[in-house]
């Protein structure tokens, strides 16, 4: 059993001027040795764009935005795309669209999707929006937890979460259509949600969400966006962060029954087209059953166990993101 994880926030290792390991092999969520022990077929991997006060929590100096995003990028790029694929130790390589995600399936390697989360650093700049295509970007989260260009991001605040995307934000999604890049509307605000759905021809997802019903967390799911997001033939990717699965969000505790619940939920609201894997690993407490990437094939277990399909057990964990890759990139 193979799977794709539309999320993971493992680049940040690199934002440390001293970090320890590579994405080869670490002391955190997701590396290249976890992802083959579980089985995994492609991992999307984001550049966060990191908000000032987190250098401050992981105590070092503040960077440029430019200047991080490039450290990040170039870390992906040495690792994934600059590597000698002749050499016998490359386990995974670069992806940006369906033909090269299936030539790498065939030959034995992950692929690596490059992502951005929060949009901000395109100030309303779209040269620099083709410029991250180039470089092989190929999904972007349009707002973290602040407003930005595009639109404003997920709040307690009901006034503030009908607000929808800038006249920048409409322009960017279309854009992002025309090039093949995948819109995420995770930490999107509901007004901008909406909007996407109004504005973008092709599907598109929330990398990392689950359903609001079930759990009250304002960057989760309501009923009727899961199902929206299901006629578009977009995808949710189940987080797997116990504050956003459990009906406290104080509560950072992450079961795997949790899981499940989420996942037919929003099958029974969007069809099981609809939704895929978004673990938020390296992003969340590890408060988690499923504690990193090597045992992400427990979740496969006991959607069977639950009752699932196994084919629809197969296009929850790694064919619902297939269709979507040859859909939009």
């Amino acid at each position: 059993m193979g799977y794709i994880d539309l999320h993971c926030d493992t680049l940040l290792l690199f934002a440390r001027p001293h970090h320890t390991g590579d994405l080869r092999r670490n002391d955190l969520q997701v590396d290249l040795d976890k992802l083959a022990r579980g089985g995994a077929y492609a991992q999307f991997f984001a550049i966060f764009m990191m908000p000032e006060e987190f250098y401050a929590h992981l105590q070092i100096e503040p960077l440029a935005d430019d200047v991080y995003y490039e450290r990040l990028y170039r870390a992906f790029r040495q690792q994934f795309i600059d590597e000698d694929d002749t050499a016998e130790a490359t386990i995974a390589r670069f992806a940006g669209n369906y033909e090269q995600y299936a030539a790498n399936r065939k030959a034995g390697k992950l692929s690596a999707f490059l992502t951005i989360e929060d949009g901000r650093l395109l100030n309303g700049n779209l040269d620099t929006l083709d410029q991250w295509y180039t470089q092989g970007v190929r999904l972007i989260t349009l707002t973290w937890n602040d407003e930005n260009s595009m639109g404003y991001p997920q709040s307690s605040d009901p006034q503030l979460m009908q607000l929808g995307l800038k006249p920048f934000g409409i322009e960017t999604v279309q854009r992002m259509n025309e090039l093949g890049i995948i819109v995420d509307v995770s930490h999107l605000s509901d007004g901008g949600f909406w909007d996407v759905v109004e504005h973008s021809n092709r599907p598109f997802v929330a990398s990392h969400s689950n359903s609001r019903t079930l759990s009250p967390h304002p960057r989760n799911l309501t009923d009727e966006m899961i199902t929206a997001l299901g006629n578009k033939g977009g995808l949710a990717g189940l987080n797997f962060g116990g504050n956003f699965l459990n009906e406290t969000i104080a509560d950072d505790r992450s079961t795997v029954k949790q899981m499940v619940r989420h996942i037919q939920h929003m099958v029974d609201l969007g069809g099981v087209e609809s939704v895929a894997l978004g673990s938020d690993f390296d992003g969340v407490p590890r408060n988690l059953e499923i504690d990193d990437a090597s045992q992400v094939p427990l979740l496969a277990e006991r959607l069977h166990q639950h009752g699932f399909h196994p084919s629809d057990i197969d296009k929850i964990m790694f064919g619902n993101v297939e269709r979507l890759i040859r859909e939009t990139l």
